[in-house]
């Protein structure tokens, strides 16, 4: 016969020996001492452990409250993209198996129980791109949306992420271009996971931005106005920012820190990947210099102007020839 629960809403336990037990240990509801997903193999129960402080040195960056009362908690598995199995796949499939989902709040070796919750319907999940770790390489994560069952506390578990209507809305170009690597702590939790996840080098960034910055001075020169389009993408956690909107030519503009065939390939996917969402005349690439022939063929052939720079300050392009 399966052991009654007997843990409050509130009361903070020792996770070893209130929660699982076993190994010596009094006999209590199963599960692994360790991870943040354990299902228990003698009792009803998956219990989940939220850690934000922790959490955040391997991409977990998305614990926290939605709005109405839902629970965003990132799945398991620290190293390559995330998939629903083991842990994950205990959550996912939690209803057919007769399981309830227990959250707590993990401070080791203590927890807090936050209560019962369950698998919100639509959606159950969501996707989102986060670092390996601290500094590591971008990995595709899931994120669980989770609704409290009956009596719950929200400890002192931050607020989530926001996630907002899909589609793109147009925002103020910053003075200076953010870097990912130098949002402060205390920045926006939204803007700091958006800007963050990249693959490229700190210094790259730290060029590809300093370049942005001198074509939005050289666009206020020319009396152009510009912004950027913040872009929600339906069924994912957070949001993406365009490097710039040229508002007086209604083009999509992206920058990228060299000429090389990874920098211009990179460039235009990150353009056709915009261009679905954001409403636009024009695409153009912002290079540091002219590329080659061969890549500016590349980039006429998808309709993609190319802008560069001839020397500091100041900007030559190339359109796609009109068909």
């Amino acid at each position: 016969m399966a052991k009654e629960w007997d843990i409050a809403v509130e009361r903070t336990v020792r996770r070893r020996e209130d929660i699982h037990g076993g190994a010596g240990l009094e006999a209590r509801f199963g599960g692994a001492w360790y991870g943040g997903i354990e299902p228990s193999s003698i009792t009803p129960n998956v219990f989940i452990f939220s850690e934000p402080a922790t959490g955040t040195l391997y991409g977990y960056n998305f614990d926290g409250w939605a709005p109405g009362d839902i629970l965003h908690y990132t799945g398991e598995g620290k190293k390559g993209d995330q998939r629903l199995v083991e842990g994950n796949r205990a959550i996912e499939n939690h209803r057919g198996d007769g399981r309830s989902l227990r959250v707590f709040e993990a401070n080791p070796p203590f927890a807090t129980y936050l209560g019962e919750f369950e698998l919100c319907d639509d959606p159950p999940y969501l996707w989102a791109d986060a670092p390996e770790s601290e500094n590591g390489p971008i990995r595709s994560v899931i994120v669980f949306r989770l609704r409290p069952t009956g009596q719950f506390s929200r400890g002192t578990l931050p607020d989530a992420q926001t996630v907002d209507t899909p589609g793109a809305s147009s925002i103020p170009a910053e003075v200076e271009t953010p870097v990912a690597a130098e949002i402060p702590p205390e920045a926006n939790a939204a803007a700091a996971f958006t800007v963050a996840p990249s693959d490229e080098p700190v210094e790259y960034q730290r060029r590809e931005a300093a370049l942005v910055d001198r074509y939005k001075a050289y666009l206020t020169r020319k009396k152009r106005p510009f912004s950027r389009r913040r872009v929600t993408i339906p069924g994912e956690a957070g949001r993406l920012y365009t490097d710039l909107h040229d508002d007086g030519m209604n083009e999509l503009i992206e920058a990228k820190a060299s000429n090389s065939r990874n920098g211009v390939r990179s460039g235009l996917g990150q353009l056709l990947d915009y261009r679905r969402f954001v409403a636009h005349e024009r695409l153009a690439l912002l290079l540091p210099s002219k590329p080659r022939p061969d890549l500016i063929a590349l980039l006429f052939g998808h309709g993609c102007a190319v802008i560069w720079e001839l020397t500091p300050g100041m900007f030559e392009r190339a359109d796609p020839p009109k068909t």
